[in-house]
Parts: C-alpha cells; sequence; structure tokens
C-alpha cells in the first residue's frame, strides 16, 4: 500500500536539490541556544567573566604565573596581614604538631620496637618534623614544596640520609630543554607520565647578588631523591599554585578598608572643634577680620567662652565605623573557606559560637587536616623509610629473620585533637570498648598515641601498683561515689553523641 504522495523510492514530488553556501559552523552558531545562564555573556557580566580563559592546566599555572602569586601571598602571609600569617600558622600547627611517631609491624615485636627506636632517632637527627612542618607552610603560601634527599656524611647516626625542603623557586626549566616533548617547568617525564629527573637552580635566585649573575643549575636530579608536594586542582597540573591565591584580593580589602576607618578616625580627632558665628550675627565688616579655615589654639582641658553671636560644634566621623566589625568577619570568614578553615578558627574568637555549632564547624576543617597527613605519609614518609631501610640493609640496621619490607605493615600516628568535654569523651569510649565497636587501637590513634606502646606502659604501671600493694582500687571507688553512677539513659545519650 502506498500512501499518497509518496512512494517506495522517494516524493512524487521531489524538488530540485539547492546546494547551500552558508559555512556549517554559521549554521550552528545560528541555531545555538545557551541552556546555562552561566554560558551567556551579556552587557552586565562581560567584564566579570573578562579573564576567563581556556588554557591549559600548566600554560595558566606558568612559572611566571605562580611566582607573582607566590609572591603577593608571602607578602600577605609572613608581612603585611596577621590574620593570614595566623591562618597559615595554625593550618600548619594542626597538620604537623609534633611531628609524625611510626609504628612498624613485622610480627617480631622485638624488631618492631628495635625499628622503631632507631627510625625515631634518625627522624630527631635530621630534625625531620621541623622540615615537614616548614614544607607545609610553604605548600599553603607557595602552593608547593620539594624535598630533596641526599647522603650527610656529617650525621651522627648509622644511616646518612637526610633531606631538606626547597622553595619552588629552584625548580625551574631550562631554556633548551623548554620545546622538548613531555618537559614540564624543569620536570622530564616520560611516556606514561612518571616523573624521571628535576632541574633545579643552584642557588635561590631571590638572594642577594643572583639576580645580576646568570642562572646555574644543578645536575638532573632523579626523581627517586625528589618528593614534590603539591595539591593538583586540575588533571595534569604539574605544578602547584598558591592555596591561599582566591583570598589574597580580600586580605588587600581588608587592609585598605582598616587603613580607611583608621584615616576617618584621625581626621575626626586631628579638629577639636569647628566654629561658627550666627547668621546676621555681625555686618560685612567684622566677617572680613575673620579667615575662612583659620586654626585657633585653646588651653588644654580648661572651660572657655565664645563671643556674642559665635557657636561650637565637635567633627564626627561621617566613615561608617560601626559596621567595621561586621565587614572584618565576612571578609575573614570568605577568605578562610579555601583552607577549609572555620571562621572561629581563623578570627581566634569564639565568642559567637556555642557548643554544638563549634563541633559541626569543624568536622570538615579536621577532615582536611587528615587528608593532608594522609598525603604527607604517601608523598614524603613513605618514600623517606624506603630509603631508609634500603641503606639500613648496608649499614646492618635491619634485624636478621624478617619478612620482605612490603610484608611490614608502616603506621603513623599524628597529635589528636582534645575533646572540649574529656569526661563525655572517656564514657563514650569506655562504652564503645566494651560492646566491641572499636578497638584500643582506634582509640589512641586518634589520640596520635601507639597503642602497644601506651598498653604496655600501663601494664608496668599496674604491676609497680602490686608489688608496693598500693590501694588504688579505693581511691578510684570514692571517686565514683563522688561523682555519682550515670542512669541508663544518661549513657545512651552520651554514646550517641560520640557516634
Amino acid at each position: 500500500m502506498l500512501l499518497f504522495g509518496l512512494t517506495p523510492f522517494g516524493s512524487l514530488f521531489r524538488k530540485k536539490q539547492v546546494r547551500s553556501t552558508i559555512p556549517v559552523n554559521e549554521i550552528f552558531q545560528k541555531h545555538m541556544r545557551a541552556a546555562y545562564d552561566a554560558a551567556k555573556t551579556t552587557v552586565q557580566n562581560e567584564n566579570h567573566w573578562a579573564n576567563a580563559d581556556l588554557m591549559g592546566p600548566n600554560a595558566s599555572a606558568s612559572y611566571e604565573v605562580r611566582r607573582m602569586i607566590w609572591s603577593r601571598a608571602r607578602y600577605e602571609a609572613n608581612q603585611a596581614n596577621s590574620f593570614a600569617k595566623g591562618m597559615v600558622l595554625t593550618k600548619t600547627n594542626d597538620i604537623v604538631g609534633t611531628g609524625p611517631r611510626i609504628q612498624i609491624e613485622t610480627g617480631n615485636g622485638k624488631a618492631n620496637r628495635l625499628l622503631e627506636k632507631r627510625i625515631t632517632e634518625w627522624m630527631e637527627a635530621i630534625r625531620l618534623a621541623k622540615k615537614i612542618w616548614t614544607g607545609r607552610n610553604a605548600i599553603t603560601v607557595d602552593g608547593a614544596c620539594v624535598y630533596r634527599a641526599y647522603l650527610n656524611p656529617r650525621l651522627k647516626t648509622p644511616v646518612k640520609l637526610d633531606v631538606s625542603p626547597m622553595e619552588c623557586d629552584r625548580l625551574v626549566g631550562r631554556p633548551e630543554k623548554m620545546q622538548q616533548e613531555n618537559y614540564v617547568e624543569g620536570i622530564q617525564f616520560d611516556e606514561y607520565d612518571n616523573a624521571l629527573t628535576y632541574d633545579f637552580l643552584r642557588y635561590h635566585p631571590g638572594e642577594n647578588g643572583m639576580f645580576t649573575m646568570g642562572a646555574e643549575y644543578l645536575p638532573p636530579v632523579k626523581s627517586k631523591y625528589v618528593m614534590h608536594m603539591f595539591r593538583p586542582d586540575r588533571p595534569g597540573q604539574k605544578h602547584g599554585v598558591s592555596e591561599i591565591a582566591t583570598s589574597l584580593p580580600l586580605f588587600a580589602q581588608l587592609r585598605r578598608y582598616t587603613l580607611a576607618t583608621i584615616a576617618a578616625a584621625e581626621s575626626a580627632a586631628e579638629i577639636a572643634a569647628v566654629m561658627q558665628s550666627t547668621s546676621g550675627a555681625f555686618t560685612a565688616d567684622d566677617v572680613e577680620d575673620v579667615e575662612a579655615l583659620e586654626a585657633i589654639d585653646f588651653a588644654f582641658r580648661q572651660m572657655l567662652t565664645l563671643p556674642k553671636g559665635w557657636s561650637i560644634s565637635q567633627v564626627k566621623a561621617e566613615h561608617p565605623t560601626t559596621t567595621y566589625v561586621e565587614f572584618r568577619n565576612a571578609i575573614l570568614n570568605e577568605a578562610s573557606r579555601c583552607m577549609n578553615m572555620p571562621f572561629n578558627i581563623a578570627a581566634g574568637n569564639s565568642s559567637s559560637y556555642n557548643y554544638a555549632s563549634g563541633r559541626l564547624d569543624h568536622q570538615g576543617y579536621f577532615k582536611s587536616i587528615l587528608l593532608d597527613q594522609t598525603e604527607t605519609e604517601r608523598e614524603l614518609l613513605k618514600p623517606l623509610v624506603d630509603m631508609w631501610l634500603e641503606y639500613a640493609m648496608f649499614a646492618g640496621q635491619i634485624p636478621d629473620g624478617l619478612p620482605p619490607w612490603g610484608d611490614w605493615i608502616i603506621t603513623w600516628h599524628w597529635d589528636g585533637t582534645e575533646h572540649v568535654d574529656p569526661k563525655k569523651e572517656a564514657d563514650a569510649e569506655n562504652i564503645k570498648l566494651k560492646n566491641m565497636s572499636t578497638t584500643y587501637a582506634s582509640v589512641y590513634a586518634r589520640k596520635g598515641k601507639d597503642w602497644e606502646t601506651e598498653i604496655r606502659q600501663i601494664a608496668k604501671e599496674q604491676k609497680l601498683i602490686r608489688d608496693l600493694e598500693l590501694n588504688m582500687g579505693a581511691i578510684h571507688g570514692e571517686s565514683t561515689e563522688e561523682t555519682g553512677a550515670e542512669t541508663e539513659e544518661e549513657r545512651e545519650e552520651e554514646y550517641a553523641e560520640a557516634c
């Protein structure tokens, strides 16, 4: 059956084809309708999006761009802004604390303690905690930190391995290599995106006398001995940008507003009073004897009388100084968001917080701290320990009869955060331990402690108490009676809050 006007081979009324002469891209542009408001450019938003570009991750974060950003970030965080410096110091202190502590599990308890002791002594000899702190501070301000491992013959430990942090100013691409394939700003990669070598300047380009000297490079350093730490915000990014880059304009605005507020107050305070004559009180000849804006000295802390027809008034600062605190807090709240830091930590002031809101705001911050600590373990501590074990084998520091290194379980412990209410935390931990919903290892790990060391110390103390026949139970019993027993409902509420 055929439909009207149609045949199996097409239409009976086929029109003559006319080839279009309009380019295809113009056809698509003509009929394109942006489905998102953010994709539209209008008179109102064209200035706002003027700096948006489609550059690649490494082109947009070139050495010149990063150098300008970290120079301004260093100025704000190290020289000009106490709030910026305080936020950076607080985050670095919360991440590093007193430094990481290692725990090794090889299946041999005696060997575990011996290895932990030797590695801890080596870490203290090279001041690793201080170097981690310096590097973590540089990552926040500069955007990256480069650690270079080397042998230090002056170390007093059997293993002479040492490491030093370097500012990213020294990681600069060689001009003759810039056009080479897989070479990005001083780093040579292979076809699988693995770093092979790093090119470093022998001296910091900003040191005295280095501006006039030609760039002198160290021999290429193998990636095995380099730990390049930064936060890649885009896929394929090979260098880091300052973590406070988005806050730099806000810090400048805060400083400008503060200076403007002070200037307004000083301008108003410098003019003690203004005298003006009542309209019609004087004739034209009398007024001519008084010059406009004439300064008059008067005695300090004295009562004055004014001539007839004159009045006095004080200058009032019209600058909105009453809103200064609100503006400052709003700027600090926005500036601290790029660091995942709540306002009360950024401002150093929790007067507007209650207990619940404080804990809620801190959850995201402490999670970001945990992520930074885990990244430090993965990118810095693990390579360093692997190198230490390699050199320790030749130095005779590894006990015999242990399984291969790959079978060892190595854990790092950082300083924990103290609970606002220690009693509630202790009761919740006790409940969890009784119903086996947690372990001693987890409880002590949150406090930054090694559970084996702590339990071994408890056993040592208990043995001493028994040897001295001290009646510690009676003391604890009196303490329990004084505080009173909690009801089952109270314990359930505390357990739910702890969870």
